[in-house]
């Protein structure tokens, strides 16, 4: 029940981000009707599958992870894991509107068999280039602001070394 009640407000969000996407690219007319977009010659479907809550469970992980791994601050371990909701919605939303755009000029089988998965590779490295770069601007920002906290070492110490006193 849980698990229905995520993926069908994802597949929702993705059929709706791509098809405002496309309207505002005008590459050709799309509609939508629910999670069907109709497009000049046939209707492409984001089915449960493409809902993206797979890649969203990954992301979530990977965010833990890495925060874990190479963050001090608490807070912005959570904050990179929060942030990488919208950032997984948004990667599934432009999978959709790209398979969109490659089953309109190419023809449906765009839309499944290696290149479908393909583009779903890609857009799981891209979401992870895009919240490395997220980490990467806060850590600028709390060093601008005085906020940064040296990461910490494997040993437990700080990662620099403690200046000698009377030396």
């Amino acid at each position: 029940m849980v698990y229905n009640e995520i993926v069908f407000p994802l597949q929702f969000l993705a059929s709706k981000f791509a098809t405002r996407v496309l309207e505002l690219l005008s590459l050709f007319p799309v509609m939508r009707e629910g999670n069907v977009l109709v497009l000049p010659g046939m209707k492409l479907e984001v089915v449960e599958a493409c809902s993206g809550i797979r890649s969203l469970m990954s992301l979530l992980a990977l965010a833990a992870g890495y925060g874990y791994v190479v963050e001090r601050s608490v807070a912005v371990r959570w904050l990179l894991v929060v942030a990488m909701v919208p950032l997984a919605i948004i990667s599934n939303g432009t999978r959709v509107m790209i398979t969109a755009v490659m089953a309109n000029y190419i023809g449906s089988k765009a839309a499944q068999g290696f290149m479908h998965e393909f583009s779903g590779w890609v857009i799981f490295v891209v979401a992870t280039i895009l919240f490395l770069g997220l980490h990467s601007a806060l850590t600028v920002v709390r060093k601008k602001l005085g906020w940064y906290q040296a990461p910490v070492a494997h040993d437990g110490s700080d990662s620099a070394p403690a200046a000698r006193v009377g030396q």
